[in-house]
């Protein structure tokens, strides 16, 4: 290897020397064929190892948040896919066709056809009447052909109107003292309440114009005693 020399009174040195000597001599005093051998640098400056570090868990965490957000996307689809559907899950009830007018006291009510489960009442005496209806009995509750009313759509026409359910625990000319039966209740007049009353004669809550009850039977045993039957009612809800 050849001796080259960096000045008047520069000494000879390996190549080696020679490079560690050009990294000390200010720019202007290095050799042309030392500047001319150097590769070119980019201008950018490498992160340290802190800053490749950073980069390194910032990449991490975004790969992360990634696979985070797909398994979301999956877990949301999967569940709207799989999820109940509002059509299958909404309780429904059939209104009758027909409405049953009470122009006097009476102990039973028109039923238009099979699956009718909730009842149109208009009270149209202009007095204090009353409408009993027994559950346990066939012609308002059947056993077969006809569905038991569970929603009773009311319009009164004077306040002292009653609508009394009689055995409320039966449910198609079956007792059910292990069961809570629920019926509801909505006046859909615009001027008179009704009272709701069951076998003990009590009125368990009333309905003013707008308002929906909500009432639960209750039998705990001799269900076939009209008197042992109850109704709980919530509260009034208003229009």
């Amino acid at each position: 290897r050849s001796a080259v020399s960096f000045g008047p009174a520069a000494p000879l040195c390996c190549l080696r020397c020679r490079r560690r000597g050009a990294a000390l001599l200010p720019p202007l005093e290095r050799p042309v064929e030392e500047v001319q051998q150097q590769p070119r640098r980019s201008s950018r400056r490498r992160p340290s190892a802190a800053g490749r570090s950073a980069c390194s868990g910032w990449s991490s965490s975004a790969t992360m948040r990634e696979a985070w957000r797909r398994r979301l996307v999956h877990v949301v689809a999967m569940a709207a896919f799989l999820g109940p559907r509002p059509a299958l899950a909404q309780r429904a009830f059939k209104i009758s066709s027909s409405t049953c007018t009470i122009a006097a006291d009476s102990s039973s009510c028109q039923i238009s056809a099979a699956g009718d489960a909730a009842l149109q009442v208009e009270f149209a005496a202009g007095a204090p009447t009353t409408l009993t209806l027994d559950m346990s009995s066939a012609t308002t509750c059947s056993a077969s052909a006809v569905d038991c009313p569970q929603v009773f759509m009311t319009k009164s026409d004077h306040n002292a109107n009653v609508l009394k359910i009689s055995k409320c625990s039966y449910f198609k000319q079956t007792a059910y003292s292990t069961h809570l039966l629920r019926y509801t209740f909505i006046n859909v007049g615009d001027q008179f309440p009704y009272t709701i009353k069951d076998d003990n004669d009590e009125g368990r809550g009333v309905v003013p114009p707008g308002a929906v009850r909500e009432c639960y039977c209750y039998c705990p045993n001799t269900c076939a005693v009209g008197t042992s039957n109850r109704l709980y009612c919530t509260h009034i809800a208003a229009r």
